[in-house]
């Protein structure tokens, strides 16, 4: 849970600014109207709320870069220096890339009304047009959350946007208030008590609506996402969301029966502005809830991946070129493979769709989530320099229609010629399945024979990793485990962190393409099935500096080790080469 809240607070700086402007806009539009009071607001409080939306929009600029750049890491496997000449592709030519250009339109949008019309700002316009610009940029965050892995617009992507815009108007309100209204605002002055108090009748005249809609869109979306009373209890996105529960229980009976003006204005105006600093607290560690859930798995994939440790299948054995290899009961299934343009060039976008049916030539039924996604593709060169590790969700959700018709989108940029390895790894309810194909590469020059390391020690930037084999003579036939000791500038690093739901992710490859294993890492001393390389225990938030791997070489000859480990939020692509006897 630490390491979640670490890695959840630019999405919570980006939620709480959201919010913050949300609700600003509001109270521009509405709450904020001395009607049948004093004429004006004040200048000095309208321009306290047009500081505190500048704030707001420069966070929101900083986290919009960020989470650009972090996804761009994530969708290609590389560091951030490697990662940015696929920045274009990612904007261009993903859903998230879609959703990310609507959210800087609405930023600029924001930023040309703030700054065109700072002459406006007590205008209804200007706290409207805000208000649209904050719509837009919450559509594009749950556009591309956990509701968008049911479909661009569909029901539960629309109750989302609709909690998102309920909870940031009523906590960003509490927040615009809390900070335009200083303790010090609070005097003799009858005009100042009267906009308070004005202020207050219209901020309790907004919550019922709100209200409403928070806790049916958020009983909705829970449905979808939890399933179950039980998984509020027995998951860590069950916990978290009954976190939020409360809190949202304790704010919502606060105003069930809200103090009255009454004839003790003073009275009245002091206990709304105590009430308000003391609830937008609240609303800070509601949307800490919030951000936290955003990183979380949804409750209703545990029941997949239980089914899967109880399947217990292998599915990373050899791999020989187009061969299919299954754990399960049955006919295996076809896997074909589409590719546009079908001559594949390198440095330009390449759309691949992969299509999985059963043995009568219908799309394959019941194809499950395995290790966070519905489908890893891993991709190795030739010369054994080049991995790459991608999914159909890098692309956007995937939607009931990929799930309907077993065919899943994948859009990858081949960096040089040659020839290439993709590895395929799925798993649907009656066990676990591989595939391999080879692919080239046109455009000259070809890619030549990799170089032979047999290190058993190297550095990757500031890490020092070093690999043991036990026994130390590798054999084919013979079970192995691998073992990884990860120091970072001379210290061992013992805060790694789960990376796609596991401790280390293996592509095993042979110096010729034809045998591929995807395995999967586990904590020494941790319970697992030491012929299951394939589906290892689930790591803990916290292990390290040693990640052990079971495997069994098929054959003789060198073979490449890549590997996958999280370290503080970013992944590390660690490789070895071992000669098998």
């Amino acid at each position: 849970m630490i390491q979640a809240f670490v890695h959840s607070l630019v999405t919570f700086l980006d939620i709480t600014a959201l919010a913050a402007l949300i609700g600003a806009s509001l109270c521009l539009l509405h709450i904020a109207r001395p009607t049948g009071g004093p004429a004006d607001y004040p200048q000095i409080l309208l321009e306290r709320i047009r500081r505190f939306i500048v704030i707001c929009l420069s966070m929101l600029v900083i986290s919009t870069i960020i989470s650009l750049f972090g996804r761009g890491m994530e969708m290609s496997g590389f560091g951030f220096a490697a990662s940015l000449p696929l920045l274009p592709t990612v904007v261009f030519k993903s859903h998230y890339g879609s959703m990310w250009l609507l959210r800087v339109t609405g930023l600029i949008g924001a930023w040309v009304v703030l700054m065109a019309g700072k002459r406006y700002i007590g205008s209804r316009l200007f706290g409207g047009v805000l208000l649209l610009a904050g719509a837009a940029i919450a559509f594009s965050r749950s556009a591309s959350g956990h509701p968008s892995d049911f479909g661009d617009l569909s029901p539960q992507q629309f109750a989302d946007w609709l909690h998102l815009l309920a909870i940031s108007a009523w906590g960003g309100s509490l927040m615009t208030l809390a900070i335009i209204f200083p303790p010090s605002f609070v005097t003799d002055d009858n005009l100042q008590q009267q906009l308070v108090a004005i202020t207050a009748e219209k901020f309790y005249r907004v919550f019922g609506p709100l209200l409403t809609i928070i806790v049916f869109t958020g009983l909705y979306n829970a449905w979808f996402q939890v399933g179950s009373f039980q998984a509020l209890t027995t998951t860590p996105y069950g916990g978290l969301l009954s976190a939020k529960l409360l809190l949202l229980l304790f704010l919502a009976f606060s105003y069930i029966a809200p103090p009255e003006r009454g004839m003790d204005e003073t009275s009245f105006v002091t206990k709304f502005l105590n009430r308000t600093r003391l609830e937008a607290v609240i609303i800070l560690a509601l949307l800490l809830c919030v951000a936290l859930l955003v990183h979380q798995i949804p409750a209703r994939h545990f029941q997949h991946l239980k089914h899967m440790q109880a399947s217990g299948g292998n599915a990373g054995g050899p791999m020989h070129e187009d061969q299919m290899h299954h754990h399960a009961e049955g006919p295996e299934p076809d896997v074909t493979l589409d590719m546009k343009p079908a001559t594949i060039i390198a440095g330009t976008s390449a759309a691949m769709t992969v299509r999985i049916k059963a043995s009568d030539g219908s799309p394959l039924k019941g194809i499950t989530v395995m290790h966070e996604r519905i489908l890893h593709a891993v991709i190795i060169s030739k010369d054994l320099n080049f991995f790459a590790h991608i999914h159909p969700e890098d692309i956007g959700p995937v939607t009931s229609e990929m799930i309907t018709n077993a065919s899943f989108p994948l859009l990858f940029t081949f960096p040089r010629p040659g020839d290439y390895l993709l590895g395929l790894d799925f798993a649907a309810d009656d066990g676990f399945y591989s595939r391999t194909f080879s692919l080239h590469v046109a455009k000259a020059p070809v890619m030549g024979r990799p170089m032979i390391d047999l290190s058993r020690k190297k550095y990757f930037g500031d890490y020092q990793v070093s690999l043991s084999f036990s026994p130390e003579s590798v054999h084919s036939g013979e079970d192995m485990t691998l073992r990884y000791v990860i120091e970072k500038s001379g210290k061992p690093v013992t805060n790694l962190e789960p990376f796609l739901g596991a401790s280390m992710h293996l592509a095993v490859v042979s110096e010729d393409l034809k045998v591929f294993i995807h395995a999967h890492g586990s904590v020494p001393g941790s319970p697992h099935d030491h012929h299951d390389h394939m589906h290892a225990a689930p790591a803990p938030e916290k292990f390290g500096p040693e990640v052990d791997s079971d495997i069994v070489f098929p054959q003789k000859g060198v073979y490449k080790i890549f590997s996958q480990v999280k370290h503080q939020g970013k992944v590390l692509l660690l490789d070895f080469m071992v000669n098998v006897e």
